[in-house]
This record gives structure tokens, C-alpha cells and sequence, in this order.
């Protein structure tokens, strides 16, 4: 490529590796990927993750993201990088969010339109262990468990191979994020490398998604000499009734007590960001301005609203039954003074203003 590059429409193939149950890999979330299948980038039960880093889908997709067209890969229903037309500068990147995950020697590649990287993926997003101490109603971890087996074997074999890896190359790594499928507090191996592994490695900073009820003071003591860049709780109402409904096994006065705690923890500095995230469904959108002002009460520095991945527990709105009045009562959300507020993302949802309801059939004779 005689043309050096200075942009790239995405940071995820050049940063970012996320392991879903099984082992199957791809640069970002499988939901805002076009084929899953097509785009997934090798099985790290079977390769190891430098291998799978340079595959050869991983090449065509840099490949792809030079040419800026990736229309084949990426989705951009419920991507907030491709909804907010994202660009990122090369020459600019400490100023832009996840700029940091760039190593040096990927922007020179880069710039060449070199596709093959050097090293390890800066960020892991580490979701190859499904098993949590909930049944939520739209939770897939049940299908995982049926998939892969109750014993937990390979995934216990799974998660040592993985960290083995991570430990032989930590020096790449700058941020790991734990969990998009399960919860982390929930598998002794997870939270024993957070109580202990990370000890010999200061640079690294860690993200948790989890449903908080693990994460009492106590627990908190274990892990809190590590650097947690966010910590995200998945709360799903403002309402103990609505709660309990949606996050089978959960109790709302454990919950509460145990985000008034990680709110208190943030304002010592402990933790850079403390979130709590609701995924938007028939039960509980009619909450989705209390949910803020639950957030804001507890002292988050953000509130994040997102969308059920896949039509689990009959509660999605948006996909196939399409309920107007949900896309509507969303979409006036995004106008209000709730929705436009700082602390208050909606971008995983964004692609719900887009749509519109179909047109009346004109009844003939008119």
C-alpha cells in the first residue's frame, strides 16, 4: 500500500480479543457482528491467542477496515462504534477513548497497512465462562450450560490455558474485562486471579460486568489492590418487584446494600468508574427514568441502557414482534432531559430511533 493510513474506522481489530463459551474468539461482541460464524476468529481451545490474533479472518478484517469497507463484518444495529460514526486519528489517539489500548507498534503497522500485528491483544474480554449464581429470564448462560456441559471441566481447563497465556505475555495486556456471559464472582478460577494473579502486574487495569450480589464489602477487601478501570453492575429495574422478576435468585436488599458500598468505594477513588446497566425489555422500560435516578442516588458515573441478546424469556421488543409503543416510549426517552444528560448512555440502543413503524395500507378508492 503505497498510501500511508491515518485513520482506521475501528479500534476493536487492532486492540481488542473477546472469548465467548467454548472458546471461540472475535474482535468485539458477537451481537454487533453480521455473521458470527463468518467473522469468528479461531477457537483458543484448540490455537493459542497469538494464533488466533493473526488468523487469517483476523487479516481479512484489518484488511477490510483499511479498505473502510466492513459492511461484510460488522453490524451496525447496536454497535455504538459504527452508529457514531467513529473515527480513529492515529496521529491524535491520546485524546480519544480506548486511544490508549493502541500499542506503538501497531500504529506503524497500521500506518503501513500492514495486517498482521505484532505481540497480544491489549484488551481480553474474557467471556468464556458462562457459569453466574443467577437465572435471569433472558440470560443465555442455561443454553451454555446445555451446550458445554454442567461439570464446568472444560471451561476450568479453558480458563487455565487462557491465563497461562496472559501471564507469558502481560506486558502486551493493558486492560482485561471480566464478564459478558457469566459472573466473574461466581467461578473460584476468575476470582482467584483477581484476589491474586494480577499482584506482579500494576499496568494492567481490570474491568467487571457482574450482578453484585457477590460483591459484598468483604469481597470488595480481596480484590481492591488491583487497578479496576469500571466496575458494572447489571441491575435490570428500579423497582425490588421488577428486580426480583427479571434476576431469578436475586434479593433487592443484598443488592442495595452492596452498591451503597462500591458508591462509598468510588468516592475514596478506588475504582475510576462505578456503573450500573440496564438491559431494556417489556418488563421493566417503564422504569428506565427511575433507573437513572436509582444510578445517580447511588453515586454512579454512569447509567448504561442496553438490549437483550437474542429473543431469550419472550421479553424483546425491537426485533421480530416489533412493540411500537416500546420503540416509541424508548425513543422519547432519548429526547428527554434524562436521556440527553452526560451520565446517561444510550448508545447500545441508538439504532431504535432509526425505526419506523410501517405505513398504514391506504384503504382503495383514496
Amino acid at each position: 500500500m503505497d498510501i500511508m493510513l491515518s485513520t482506521v474506522p475501528c479500534d476493536y481489530p487492532f486492540t481488542s480479543m473477546t472469548i465467548g463459551p467454548g472458546g471461540d474468539c472475535w474482535f468485539c461482541c458477537p451481537e454487533w457482528i453480521a455473521n458470527r460464524e463468518k467473522a469468528c476468529l479461531g477457537n483458543v481451545l484448540t490455537s493459542s491467542i497469538k494464533e488466533v490474533w493473526n488468523s487469517s479472518t483476523a487479516l481479512a478484517i484489518r484488511r477490510a477496515m483499511y479498505d473502510n469497507d466492513i459492511d461484510q463484518w460488522c453490524r451496525k444495529k447496536g454497535c455504538p462504534v459504527r452508529h457514531a460514526n467513529a473515527v480513529f486519528e492515529l496521529d491524535s489517539l491520546s485524546t480519544q477513548r480506548r486511544g490508549e489500548l493502541f500499542d506503538e507498534s501497531t500504529v506503524a503497522r497500521i500506518r503501513q497497512g500492514t495486517p498482521t500485528l505484532e505481540g497480544f491483544p491489549s484488551y481480553l474480554n474474557l467471556g468464556h465462562d458462562y457459569r453466574c449464581n443467577l437465572k435471569c429470564i433472558m440470560c443465555a448462560s442455561p443454553l451454555y450450560t446445555k451446550q458445554y456441559g454442567n461439570h464446568g471441566l472444560s471451561v476450568d481447563q479453558l480458563t487455565e490455558k487462557i491465563f497461562a497465556e496472559i501471564t507469558a505475555n502481560i506486558q502486551w495486556v493493558r486492560r482485561i474485562y471480566f464478564s459478558v456471559f457469566g459472573d466473574p464472582f461466581a467461578s473460584k478460577r476468575l476470582l482467584m486471579f483477581m484476589q491474586r494473579d494480577l499482584r506482579g502486574a500494576s499496568h494492567v487495569e481490570l474491568e467487571v460486568l457482574t450482578n453484585g450480589l457477590l460483591l459484598t464489602p468483604k469481597m470488595w477487601k480481596s480484590i481492591a489492590h488491583n487497578r479496576f478501570r469500571a466496575i458494572r453492575v447489571s441491575v435490570d429495574g428500579a423497582r425490588r418487584e421488577t428486580y426480583e422478576k427479571i434476576r431469578l435468585g436475586g434479593r433487592w436488599k443484598t443488592l442495595m446494600h452492596n452498591l451503597t458500598h462500591l458508591g462509598e468505594v468510588r468516592r475514596t477513588d478506588s475504582i475510576e468508574s462505578f456503573e450500573i446497566t440496564m438491559t431494556v425489555m417489556k418488563l421493566n422500560y417503564r422504569e428506565m427514568y427511575e433507573f437513572f435516578d436509582l444510578g445517580m442516588k447511588l453515586g454512579c458515573d454512569c447509567v448504561s441502557y442496553q438490549y437483550i441478546m437474542g429473543d431469550l424469556g419472550n421479553q424483546d421488543f425491537w426485533r421480530q414482534d416489533i412493540d411500537w409503543n416500546i420503540v416509541g416510549f424508548v425513543r422519547e426517552f432519548f429526547n428527554s432531559e434524562t436521556g440527553r444528560n452526560p451520565r446517561c448512555y444510550v448508545e447500545y440502543l441508538r439504532h431504535i430511533a432509526e425505526m419506523t413503524p410501517p405505513r398504514a395500507t391506504a384503504a382503495r378508492g383514496t
